[in-house]
């Protein structure tokens, strides 16, 4: 993160703040010198890529995070097989008058 002007280099902190059966908690936390939003959405979303692809390149894998809007934490299956309609296919149709 020193490699971008925006950050403040005496404002970063990064460091192991949880440790769980299966999972590692990292804090992340850093200050930028920004004109407006949108250069800070550009700066942080250039910083999360530097992280995954730090992350990458040390051979750590993310699992998969449970999906809110089902039970199982699974995400609902969207596609469809072929020849398969969709939930909104099947409805019926309303009559044109």
């Amino acid at each position: 993160m020193e490699t971008f002007p925006e950050v403040q280099k005496d404002r970063i902190i990064v460091e192991l703040n949880d440790l769980g059966e299966m999972s590692l908690g990292v804090l992340v936390q850093c200050f930028l010198t920004v004109e407006d939003l949108k250069q800070e959405m550009r700066v942080r979303g250039q910083i999360i890529s530097l992280i995954l692809s730090s992350f990458k390149g040390a051979k750590i894998d993310f699992a998969p995070a449970p999906h809110p809007s089902t039970e199982t934490g699974e995400a609902p299956n969207t596609v469809n097989s072929p020849g398969e309609e969709s939930a909104a296919e099947m409805l019926p149709k309303p009559n044109p008058e």
